[in-house]
């Protein structure tokens, strides 16, 4: 996993981790798609997209992100799909 420190522009910064390379995009036995992240199970259909939400986080990754899972108020997943849909990057961001 690497880490990466965004700032933003009213100088609060966000610690973001993630591996920043494809993964496939797996299907549990009912057929609904999900990423491992960390050993857990994230189901896609979870994910609200959001694509053009994070314009500051696409730019700072190089991947379009198109949804967000967020487990508190202040961290969550950020999911970017392959074009062809069979492959994700899945990022950890944490607002410090």
């Amino acid at each position: 996993m690497k880490e990466f420190i965004l700032k933003y522009d009213d100088g609060e910064t966000a610690k973001i981790t993630g591996t920043n390379e494809y993964q496939e995009i797996e299907y549990t036995a009912k057929g609904r798609a999900y990423v491992t992240v960390n050993h857990f199970k994230l189901l896609i259909d979870d994910f609200i997209s959001l694509f053009g939400e994070f314009k500051k986080e696409s730019e700072f990754l190089g991947v379009p992100i198109q949804a967000s899972y967020c487990d508190t108020t202040f961290s969550g997943f950020l999911l970017h799909v392959s074009d062809d849909g069979d492959m994700a990057k899945v990022f950890y961001l944490v607002h410090q």
